[in-house]
């Protein structure tokens, strides 16, 4: 039996073995760890543009009403409260078809988001119909749209940042707490977005 351990070509195996057994490994987990890497790489970047894309379809309508409400009080159009309400249900479409492949955070403000796009939508209407009686409340709904796209946009950057730890599926959850004043500085409102 001692024999056999003096061949050197059987002794190069019998040392080498365990050497390539672990060259292998550790070269398997570097190539799964980098491949894992771009996977994630190139999945944080798909979630940028969708949330890019969130990020101009609010701020497209926002626009879109603002300059419905200055054409309607300059007298230039007259009002068209089913183009209001396509294009709100429009904008709504496309929150929620970008944010589709988002974490828990970013769902959630998603969803305040186009409940914001939609109570501005209800707010344009009511102003399109009366517009002395309802200018306080659609800036109140302007205000709210605005509040609403800067606490999505905050949920989109911690999410991003911490991804992929709390992505889909991961069933761990992040919530962020906001805050936004008026010019004045007086007017101060709060949100919460995320678990409580």
């Amino acid at each position: 039996m001692l024999a056999l351990f003096e061949s050197p070509e059987v002794l190069a195996v019998l040392v080498g073995a365990p050497l390539v057994l672990v060259t292998a490994w550790a070269s398997y987990a570097t190539g799964s760890k980098s491949a894992r890497g771009a996977v994630d790489a190139v999945r944080r970047q798909s979630l940028e543009q969708a949330y890019r894309e969130v990020m101009d379809a609010s701020l497209t309508y926002q626009s879109y009403c603002s300059n419905i409400c200055r054409e309607t009080r300059n007298g230039q159009a007259s009002p068209d409260i089913a183009a209001v309400t396509l294009e709100s249900i429009g904008t709504v479409g496309k929150i929620q078809n970008a944010s589709l492949l988002a974490g828990d955070l970013v769902h959630d403000a998603a969803a305040d988001l186009q409940e914001a796009v939609g109570d501005l939508g209800r707010c344009m209407k009511q102003y399109l119909q009366d517009p002395d009686a309802n200018a306080d409340a659609l800036n109140r709904g302007m205000e709210n749209l605005a509040d609403m796209r800067g606490a999505f946009m905050l949920a989109a950057r911690v999410e991003i940042s911490f991804f992929p730890r709390y992505s889909l599926g991961s069933k761990k959850r992040l919530s962020v707490e906001w805050s936004a004043g008026g010019n004045d500085g007086n007017d101060v409102r709060r949100g919460r977005t995320g678990p409580q």
